[in-house]
C-alpha cells in the first residue's frame, strides 16, 4: 500500500520520489534537487484537510510538500530508531496519535529546557514549556503539522523549567516505522 500511495504522490507532485531502479526503503526522499522544488506550486495544497488517513496518497504527497517547505536541519534522521541514537541536536521524540505522548527526549533536549525524561516521559506534548510570550501563530502552525504528520519549522518563545525565556527554532519531522509508515514526530529545538 505504502508503494502505491508514494508512486500515486509521485504522480501528483511531477517528479520521481526516489532514483530510477532504487529499492523502497524505510524513508522517501525527493529525488529531484531542492532547487527545482522551490516555488513551485505542487498540487497538494491543503490535502490534510480532504484526507486525515495519513497513510493515504493525500497524506503522503502532504508530507512530501512539508519537506519541500521546510528543509531538513543536517543530520536529522527519518526513523524512530535514528532519533534515538546520541546527538549534540536537543531532540524530543512524540507518539503519533491522541495526545501526542512523550517517549525520548535526549541529554541535550534536558539540558535546554531543563526537564529530566524521567518527568516528561509520557506527557501529552509540549504546552508545558509554553508561555506568555509563546508565539500563537507559531503555535497554530505547529498543531496543524502534528495533525497531518507534516514537517514544519518555527520561530517561537519557549520556557525552561526555571521559568526563563528562551527563543528557539523547532523543527518536527515524521519518523517513519520498519513498514514505512508514520509513527513518530521527532523534535528537534536549537536556541536563536
Amino acid at each position: 500500500m505504502l508503494r502505491k500511495s508514494l508512486e500515486n504522490a509521485r504522480r501528483l507532485a511531477g517528479h520521481a520520489l526516489w532514483p530510477a531502479g532504487s529499492q523502497l526503503s524505510q524513508s522517501y526522499s525527493l529525488a529531484a534537487p531542492l532547487s527545482v522544488w522551490r516555488g513551485m506550486e505542487l498540487p497538494i495544497e491543503g490535502l490534510h484537510q480532504i484526507d486525515h488517513n495519513r497513510h493515504s496518497t493525500a497524506a503522503v504527497a502532504g508530507r512530501i510538500r512539508s519537506q519541500v517547505e521546510y528543509p531538513l536541519v543536517t543530520g536529522t534522521p527519518y526513523t524512530l530508531s535514528g532519533a534515538l541514537l546520541p546527538s549534540i541536536q536537543a531532540r524530543v521524540v512524540t507518539e503519533v496519535g491522541p495526545g501526542n505522548r512523550i517517549v525520548y527526549a535526549n541529554e541535550a533536549w534536558e539540558e535546554l529546557c531543563g526537564f529530566t525524561l524521567s518527568e516528561v516521559q509520557g506527557s501529552c506534548g509540549l504546552k508545558f514549556i509554553q508561555g506568555p510570550d509563546t508565539e500563537a501563530s507559531a503555535v497554530r502552525k505547529i498543531q496543524t503539522a502534528v495533525e497531518s504528520s507534516n514537517r514544519v519549522q518555527v520561530v517561537l518563545t519557549n520556557y525552561k523549567r526555571n521559568g526563563q525565556p528562551f527563543k528557539n527554532r523547532l523543527q518536527i519531522t515524521p519518523l517513519l516505522g520498519p513498514t514505512g509508515r508514520v509513527t513518530h514526530l521527532l523534535g528537534i529545538l536549537r536556541e536563536v
